[in-house]
């Protein structure tokens, strides 16, 4: 019913300014957000363990918690609903999405790690493995919208290893701009990737492959809030 009312010939104003959509019973959750498919409704599953538990004995008394009980927590607190409103919400191409729980707590590790500089004041890298169809590019969008709160100015650089990832990369952060609030740049040669990368302080979302880079002994910016996410490459 809940996707039905959602159809045009229904009632899809009463939902157009639904970000999370649950369907609940006190065993089983399922979110989304308006207009999502019935097979791509998911399930949370919280990664945050003291945040989870510090909750249910805060609000859960006298008797055991449900699955409804621990998803409300999860989802719902100000806190985490207001982050995820804010930050892992996006359309795509007029489609509206919300992220996953893999994709959430990954991005929040990720921060994480790119605060703690080591002792020569270098960002820390990581790897995220992602399968086939898990929403690799949704999470490279989510995370450049949360780096922008969590870094100052930052320029974001998206490398890949051949032109039609390149491409593809940037068409999906294309019809993501008004979500970023920036408009993506695809770097067309060498000089242009130099031009892009030279501002002091500028910064931007900039896609380029492998060989657009070239040996040289001039770094091409000394910025320290330049970061690269390298795809397959």
């Amino acid at each position: 019913q809940n996707i039905r009312n959602q159809q045009k010939e229904y009632i899809p104003q009463l939902y157009k300014f639904a970000q999370i959509v649950l369907a609940t019973n006190k065993n089983s959750v399922k979110y989304a957000t308006a207009g999502t498919p019935k097979k791509f409704w998911t399930v949370w599953k919280e990664q945050d363990t003291d945040f989870l538990k510090d909750a249910l004995a805060r609000y859960i008394h006298d008797r055991i918690p449900t699955e409804q009980d621990r998803n409300l927590i999860s989802l719902f607190t100000p806190a985490r609903v207001m982050e995820l409103i804010r930050y892992f919400v996006l359309f795509d191409a007029n489609v509206k999405k919300i992220c996953r729980y893999q994709q959430y707590f990954a991005i929040q590790e990720i921060i994480k790690t790119i605060q703690q500089p080591d002792e020569k004041g270098n960002r820390q890298s990581g790897v995220i493995w992602h399968t086939q169809g898990s929403g690799k590019s949704f999470s490279m969008v989510f995370f450049s919208k949360l780096l922008q709160q969590a870094m100052s100015s930052p320029t974001i650089v998206v490398l890949t290893d051949r032109n039609d990832l390149d491409g593809q990369l940037y068409r999906q952060f294309a019809c993501c701009r008004d979500f970023l609030r920036q408009t993506p740049v695809q770097a067309e040669s060498r000089a242009h990737l130099r031009e892009l990368l030279a501002g002091r302080e500028a910064n931007g979302i900039f896609f380029s492959t492998m060989q657009k880079f070239e040996e040289s002994e001039e770094p091409l910016s000394i910025r320290r809030n330049i970061v690269v996410m390298a795809d397959e490459a």
